[in-house]
């Protein structure tokens, strides 16, 4: 469900040659944080700020650069893939490769792909992701479009809320690549609105992916495993994604599949939730305690006496 380019690598290009050359927009923006001066290198990606929804990917290798355009990309995505081929092209001396066509020259590339065929390719692969939530081959789940600056998650709610005026395809299509392009640039939408960090933790049960969740401050909460709710130097507690969203939903704003904007919950109603899922935790402790408790008093008396052998520190283990 992407478009390819494909050049030639006879030399390494940094992101200044490329960026400074003649056929890319000034306003073009490196995603990911990656460094000016670096060279291209693996997987990197350019986007026009607020007009991108996807971005345009580069990926390169030791004898190839790749340009590629995702599902979902606006006309100014397509626009800049074509300028950012013809750049490569040119820092390289080298033919660009479209897919599902032959080699072109600059001059030729230039001419063909055009003003025209970004209009015949605008809806690429569109038909597709519609078709299948149509029939269900997502089984209920989400599709993630991994956009120039955030993610945006595609599901049955997403599709039915955007195609319910009944209209035609092609506008349930632009809708949902404007939903695409203004979660990239969503402060121009939400004031105020802040963007917690997320990260990898390691559980029992293996890595999740968790977010803290602060008083005072109007939020994007993202897709993860936990929200962790914190006083300083009191209390903490972790809680699954789903149930905070539940708990909060009064005070939230659903913005795709997956992802809610959170309004701002002052330090008095944050501790109150904190305390109200903690208790909810301890309760789940005790009966894990009160479970194991009744195991051991129905194992057989000499399995009992060999718990209990046990120093109390290790019983629990």
């Amino acid at each position: 469900m992407s478009f390819h380019f494909k050049i030639k690598k006879k030399q390494n290009i940094s992101f200044k040659q490329l960026l400074e050359n003649k056929y890319l927009p000034e306003n073009t923006n490196i995603s990911f944080e990656a460094n000016f001066n670096e060279l291209l290198n693996g997987y990197s990606k350019l986007y026009i700020s607020k007009l991108s929804s996807r971005g345009v990917a580069i990926t390169t290798t030791q004898n190839e650069f790749d340009v590629e355009v995702n599902v979902g990309a606006t006309k100014e995505d397509w626009r800049l893939a074509v300028k950012i081929s013809l750049a490569l092209g040119e820092l390289n001396d080298s033919l660009i490769n479209p897919e599902f066509d032959d080699e072109k020259t600059l001059e030729q590339f230039e001419n063909e792909y055009n003003e025209a065929w970004v209009e015949s390719v605008k809806y690429h692969s569109m038909s597709i992701i519609i078709q299948m939530f149509k029939e269900d081959k997502t089984r209920g789940g989400a599709m993630t479009f991994m956009g120039c600056i955030r993610h945006f998650y595609v599901g049955n709610y997403v599709i039915d809320t955007l195609s319910k005026d009944n209209e035609s395809e092609e506008l349930l299509y632009d809708r949902l690549i404007e939903e695409i392009r203004k979660i990239q640039f969503i402060e121009d939408y939400e004031d105020e609105i802040e963007f917690p960090s997320t990260r990898i933790m390691d559980f029992p049960e293996g890595e999740k992916k968790i977010a803290i969740f602060p008083a005072n401050f109007k939020v994007l909460l993202p897709k993860v495993d936990y929200v962790f709710l914190m006083k300083k130097n009191e209390a903490i507690v972790q809680v699954a994604y789903d149930d905070f969203i539940k708990y909060i939903s009064t005070q939230s704003k659903r913005v795709d599949e997956l992802q809610y904007i959170i309004y701002a919950v002052d330090e008095s109603k944050h501790y109150n939730m904190l305390l109200h899922f903690k208790s909810l935790e301890d309760k789940k402790n005790e009966i894990k305690i009160e479970s194991k408790i009744e195991t051991i008093t129905k194992l057989p008396t000499n399995k009992i006496e060999k718990i209990g052998t046990k120093k109390w520190w290790k019983f629990w283990k």
